[in-house]
């Protein structure tokens, strides 16, 4: 096993020796949220290899071999390690097409939901003037264009699941609210 400086000018020449595989070969490796590498063993190997401190360079770096033990067969790595997320990234923004969006839901009525067949929508305050259905990846599904505060919506074309309802009034504002067809 070699570490490698990738903040180095020439990384080929920055390569440390660690060791080499001592009955089996190295896995997969993999850094958990302690910062730490783990390196799966490969083969009937009941063993994990750890970097201890993999930002510090050579031999601090703390490479130590068969540092966890299974207990053997039928516990073992065999190369591969669990999928563990990324902890550094911090939060995700996760943006599905959904743009001014009223948290507030005055004047706003949407029955039945859960729904089959169709929904009426009431908006007591302005007048709407699009309400469009979505699917969970933002995808217009049904479309319908008024110029009222009171509205039905033919569901029947629609598979059964969770949709988005985005209505716009006149003023451009829109809520958009969960909707379950049945």
């Amino acid at each position: 096993m070699f570490q490698l400086d990738l903040t180095s000018s020439n990384i080929l020449n920055s390569r440390f020796f660690l060791g080499n595989h001592t009955s089996w070969n190295f896995g997969q490796m993999q850094i958990a949220p302690d910062n730490k590498i783990y390196c799966a063993g490969y083969g009937a190997a009941g063993n994990m290899h750890v970097i201890n401190a993999p930002d510090s360079f050579g031999l601090a770096c703390n490479f130590v071999q068969n540092q966890i033990y299974f207990g053997g067969s039928p516990h073992y790595s065999n190369g591969g390690l669990p999928n563990v997320p990324n902890f550094a990234l911090g939060a995700i923004n996760c943006n599905v097409g959904i743009k001014n969006v009223v948290s507030e839901n005055e004047g706003l009525d949407i029955y039945p939901n859960p729904a089959s067949e169709e929904i009426r929508i009431k908006n007591s305050e302005l007048s709407i003037t699009k309400v469009e259905v979505m699917d969970l990846l933002g995808r217009v599904m049904l479309t319908k264009v008024a110029s009222a505060n009171n509205l039905q919506l033919s569901m029947h074309d629609l598979s059964n699941g969770i949709y988005l309802l985005k209505v716009t009034d006149e003023k451009g504002n829109s809520i958009t609210k969960k909707i379950v067809k049945e």
